[in-house]
C-alpha cells in the first residue's frame, strides 16, 4: 500500500509519523526518510528510542531553500539522491516494513533529488510507503492508494502569533 498526504494545512507530517509508530509498535521495520530537514525536532527524539524505527535526514539544516546558494543546493541534492538510495535498499531487504520519504513533493517540486530515482520507489514499492508534501504532485497521486489533501482552514501565524521556538506541533 501507499499513501500520500499533501496541502497547506498541518498534520501530513504528523500523519506519516502516526503511522511510523503504529507499524512500529506491531514490530514491523520502519524507515522514515526525513528530506530538508537537518536541525533538531521532537520527533527525532521520539523516533530515535524505537529500535524498528531508522531515521534518515541532512547532516545540518540547511534552511529553507529559497535561502541555500547554488553550491547548497547542489550538496543538498546530492545528499537526498543517497538519501534516495539509501531508502531503495532499505525497503529491498525489508519488504514487509514501512518507508517514509517525508517531505518528498517538495524535493521533487524544487528540482532537489533526482526525480528518476523518486520514479523507482513510487512506480516500484517494495514496502509500505508513506510519501508527503505542500503542492499536489501526479506521479505520487496518480499512484498511491490513499491520497489526503491536508487543507489549511485557520493557522495561528495569520493572527500574527509567531512559531514557537523548538516546537513544533
Amino acid at each position: 500500500m501507499t499513501h500520500y498526504y499533501y496541502g497547506d494545512g498541518k498534520g501530513k507530517t504528523t500523519a506519516a509519523l502516526g503511522m511510523a509508530v503504529r507499524a512500529a509498535g506491531h514490530g514491523l521495520p520502519v524507515c522514515v526518510v526525513q528530506f530538508l530537514k537537518g536541525s533538531f525536532s521532537g520527533e527525532v527524539q521520539t523516533l530515535g528510542m524505537l529500535p524498528q524505527v531508522t531515521l534518515m535526514r541532512l547532516p545540518k539544516d540547511y534552511g529553507f531553500s529559497f535561502q541555500m546558494t547554488e553550491i547548497q543546493k547542489t550538496e543538498v541534492t546530492s545528499l537526498h539522491n543517497q538519501m534516495l538510495s539509501d531508502a531503495a535498499l532499505w525497503a529491498k531487504q525489508n519488504p514487509d516494513g514501512m518507508l517514509i520519504l517525508d517531505e518528498i513533493g517538495d524535493v521533487l517540486a524544487l528540482g532537489l533529488a533526482d526525480e528518476q530515482l523518486v520514479r523507482q520507489l513510487v512506480m516500484h514499492p517494495l514496502a509500505e510507503q508513506v510519501y508527503t508534501g505542500h503542492g499536489e504532485q501526479p506521479l505520487f497521486a496518480d499512484y498511491a492508494d490513499y491520497v489526503t489533501e491536508c487543507r489549511c482552514v485557520r493557522h495561528p501565524y495569520q493572527t500574527g502569533i509567531p512559531a514557537r521556538q523548538g516546537i513544533e506541533y
